[in-house]
């Protein structure tokens, strides 16, 4: 979950508009769809070496509870539900304070608040791997964005930083450094 809130962040905080496919507000897993089910030409063709899109194309989870987890009253759809998907439905997500539909929520939020990360010029910083950090600009805003897609802790002299705004992973700023556990970011005004 923590890698899936990483990229969803970075996905946010990147220059253009974001495109959030059905499902990954969730993060929900590819779904496994058995051979007998597929519909996608290319997944029949390449079968077993090649994944297709059918499992980005499964029923989405509404309710974990419900017939086909509230996507159909019918008893089954074009492609099958993914049982690991009822886990992650809508409805469990909504109460959790804690889920990947939360923080999406807050990160869109989080987004709209800055003209910086919807429009803004991107300048690209320097770092070391497995550090990223950028900064997004527009007008007076100066946001920077430092993002660890390693799996150990790392530092980034952030010097330029003046208050943490949003984070994921327990990443945090302090004084003119940012601690960076794994998997995680921070985006600080500058």
């Amino acid at each position: 979950l923590q890698r899936t809130k990483l990229m969803m962040l970075l996905l946010l905080t990147l220059r253009g508009t974001p495109f959030i496919y059905q499902g990954d507000e969730l993060g929900l897993p590819h779904a496994e769809v058995p051979f007998e089910r597929l519909r996608d030409p290319e997944a029949i063709a390449f079968w077993p070496n090649g994944i297709g899109r059918d499992g980005a194309r499964t029923p989405m989870p509404w309710r974990r509870d419900a017939n086909m987890a509230g996507f159909t009253d019918a008893p089954d759809a074009w492609l099958p539900l993914d049982p690991r998907h009822r886990a992650l439905a809508a409805d469990v997500q909504e109460t959790d304070r804690a889920s990947m539909l939360n923080f999406t929520r807050e990160a869109l939020a989080f987004r709209k608040t800055s003209e910086a990360l919807r429009v803004g010029d991107f300048i690209a910083r320097e770092a070391a791997e497995p550090i990223l950090a950028f900064e997004r600009t527009a007008g007076e805003e100066r946001v920077l964005c430092i993002f660890n897609l390693g799996d150990a802790p790392a530092t980034y002299d952030a010097a330029s930083a003046k208050l943490q705004l949003f984070s994921v992973g327990g990443a945090t700023l302090n004084v003119e450094r940012a601690a960076l556990p794994a998997y995680s970011a921070l985006i600080a005004s500058t």
